[in-house]
């Protein structure tokens, strides 16, 4: 089959017109007449002809002599895939002496403000206190204050070092060896002095350490849609990485309070398990910081779909606590790889800037053309993004009968369903127009596309709304199971989601959505694992200065996760039982 031209005309009244113009004929005078043949059959209403899929498909029903000439055909079947579990084991025990209370402790005393970075300090780090001179009534600092000063704290604690007072403001570098409650005393070279108190405790987090000039960083923040790396040193554990860069990592994220890390490892440095990309989360938005977590969780343990891997880490930068973060797999070519699937396949990912997330990349076609590549991310394959053009207006805009017998050749439809039902389960409804990854191997003989999850923050009851953005408060848990339908939202719908029109996709998808409700969001699932990550993150979370939710809001928080599983599995099962 030559390679075609095509001159495309968005649908009109009910018609759409394709003229293919081959390799060999492309005068503008033939692409005229063309069009204008067009607008008159649009005028006279006459049929168009059915038009062929690009170079890179075939349709189901093509002709045996086209399909062997131009592409492997497969006949793919919708269960070809891994059984699923029916129970999970719990995770690994885990025991605490925390409470998730907040210590009691005596209030400062004196003329000197001491400020580390939070009244929890984890004992075994650098933590570096600011000290400045407080004059009474007045909200600025007595600059005739500088010179040395002495710092000095109880048993259990050393000064590492003493910053001289520089315009009234210095700082020490202490370091707490027992956990309990020790008290910090700076003194002036004029006399006057002050006294905090802390609580030092023992972190079960890995503890990472971001080392840059402390104008540096601020620059990072203060330019926050300037995605440029810029250069760090990375402490893990013990572990140094003196060759590092980062950026901001996010969207509209970038704004927020707490913010989230791109890390590079550079000259052939890696993690352990051989990760050198790396991202740091900051769950802001989520108040208990947990729905990522468990989500992925619920798609690791349930289903066979792949997902990345996380683990939460105390991250501290310039020796002060930065936050509770949480260390997410990056989506490349080694995840890929890891997952047995081509390193170097196609990943396009969803991520249209704000201005654009209506209606998204929900797989719609869009006009102009060049709106594509702003919506959808490609970070590797072929150049260009033909495939998923073509996708999008040639397959997935097939009348119904025949995106049945078709749909399958170009997408792991089964793969899908079982996608798309735990997201009805986590109730996720940002995937329908952004956050998710697609993945395909180009030079495979199993080429179809594959949606991978990404970003599972708003889900288990927590939604976005029109009037508040992600920050709504509110906890939904009977939004419809197929909110992504076009019948169901009109102007928040993506394409995918007619595969939930045709009745025998629909069913297995209806089941998978029962099936994994009852598993997941099931106390016996979704208990122990709340349990084991409120263990880990321990005081972590108190003493995080920059999360979305006070100490004293903390727990309800997390209630809310346990209160929606026990609300979303009562809706589906009303929802979809028996129809």
């Amino acid at each position: 089959m030559a390679n075609r031209y095509r001159v495309r005309v968005r649908p009109f009244r009910g018609h759409q017109f394709e003229v293919c113009l081959t390799r060999r004929v492309r005068s503008a005078a033939l692409v005229l007449a063309a069009c204008a043949w067009v607008l008159a059959a649009c005028q006279q209403k006459v049929a168009p002809e059915p038009f062929d899929l690009p170079d890179s498909f075939v349709p189901s029903d093509a002709a045996p002599e086209v399909a062997a000439a131009d592409a492997k055909v497969a006949k793919w079947v919708t269960d070809a895939s891994p059984p699923v579990p029916t129970s999970i084991a719990p995770p690994a025990a885990c025991t605490t002496t925390w409470n998730f209370q907040t210590p009691a402790l005596p209030e400062p005393v004196g003329d000197v403000g001491i400020e580390p970075s939070s009244p929890l300090v984890a004992t075994g780090v650098d933590e570096k206190v600011f000290l400045y001179v407080i004059l009474p009534g007045k909200s600025t600092l007595d600059t005739a204050a500088d010179g040395p000063l002495a710092v000095t704290t109880t048993q259990g604690a050393t000064v590492q070092a003493v910053q001289f007072a520089n315009k009234g403001i210095g700082s020490a570098v202490l370091r707490f060896a027992a956990a309990g409650q020790h008290t910090i005393t700076a003194t002036y070279a004029d006399g006057r002095s002050g006294t905090i108190a802390v609580q030092a405790y023992a972190t079960k987090l890995p503890v990472w350490q971001i080392d840059m000039p402390g104008a540096t960083f601020a620059a990072m923040l203060a330019d926050p849609y300037h995605k440029q790396y810029r250069p760090c040193a990375l402490w893990v554990g013990d572990q140094f990485y003196p060759n590092a860069e980062i950026r901001l990592h996010g969207g509209t994220s970038v704004d927020l309070p707490k913010r989230s890390f791109r890390i590079n490892l550079k000259g052939g440095a890696s993690l352990p398990d051989g990760r050198k990309r790396l991202i740091l989360r900051s769950e802001y938005i989520d108040k208990s910081m947990l729905r990522t977590a468990i989500g992925y969780e619920a798609f690791r343990q349930a289903t066979w779909l792949p997902v990345p891997k996380t683990e939460f880490v105390h991250v501290r930068v310039g020796q002060r606590m930065y936050g509770v973060m949480q260390l997410v797999e990056h989506l490349d070519g080694d995840w890929l790889a890891t997952r047995g699937r081509n390193g170097n396949g196609t990943l396009y990912e969803g991520d249209p800037p704000h201005e654009m997330s209506n209606p998204g990349a929900n797989l719609t076609p869009l006009f102009p053309a060049d709106q594509y590549a702003k919506i959808y991310a490609k970070h590797q394959g072929p150049k260009g993004l033909a495939d998923l053009v073509s996708f999008i207006e040639q397959v997935l805009l097939l009348p119904d009968d025949k995106l049945g017998k078709t749909l399958d050749l170009y997408l792991k439809v089964r793969d899908w369903i079982e996608y798309a039902a735990m997201m009805a389960v986590l109730q996720n409804h940002e995937h329908i127009r952004k956050n998710w990854y697609m993945y395909r191997d180009h030079d495979g003989v199993d080429d179809r596309f594959e949606m991978l999850a990404w970003d599972l923050d708003l889900t288990f009851g927590h939604l976005w709304s029109l009037e508040k953005d992600a920050f709504d408060e509110a906890i939904i848990a009977d939004a419809p199971a197929d909110k992504g339908r076009k019948a169901v939202d009109g102007v928040f719908f993506n394409q995918l989601y007619r595969i939930l029109d045709r009745q025998q996709w629909r069913a297995i998808w209806q089941q998978r959505v029962l099936a994994l409700a009852d598993l997941v969001l099931d106390e016996s699932f979704l208990g122990p694992r709340i349990d084991a990550l409120l263990c880990t993150l321990g005081p972590d979370v108190f003493a995080d200065p920059r999360k979305r939710a006070t100490n004293a809001e903390y727990l309800q928080r997390v209630e809310e996760l346990r209160a929606f599983a026990k609300a979303r599995r009562l809706s589906l099962h009303a929802q979809l039982d028996g129809k």
